[in-house]
């Protein structure tokens, strides 16, 4: 039997599966890393949209949460086809 596991820490996040001889390999995740961040960062500060207004900050945070669910999105579809490219192996 194998199991893959995923730890949602609270910096990164990381995935691994483990086999019957006890062996863990680390899944990639993000760009051939087996690390995701699981942080979002928003640069705020004065620039092209002026002085960091609530609006501002409002807007940018949820720019950044739209990018952040279509990364999560593109990474999740990546995961099921590798799970199942490892089932067909094994």
């Amino acid at each position: 039997m194998t199991f893959l596991a995923l730890d949602f820490g609270t910096s990164n996040c990381v995935a691994g599966v483990v086999t019957n001889d006890r062996k863990l390999s680390l899944v990639p995740l993000e760009n051939e890393s087996p690390f995701m961040p699981s942080s979002i960062f928003v640069k705020v500060g004065e620039g092209r949209l002026g002085p960091p207004t609530d609006a501002n900050i409002e807007m940018l945070v949820r720019r950044a949460l739209k990018d952040e669910q279509s990364r999560f999105d593109r990474e999740v579809e990546t995961g099921k086809k590798q799970l199942n490219d490892f089932r067909r192996l094994y």
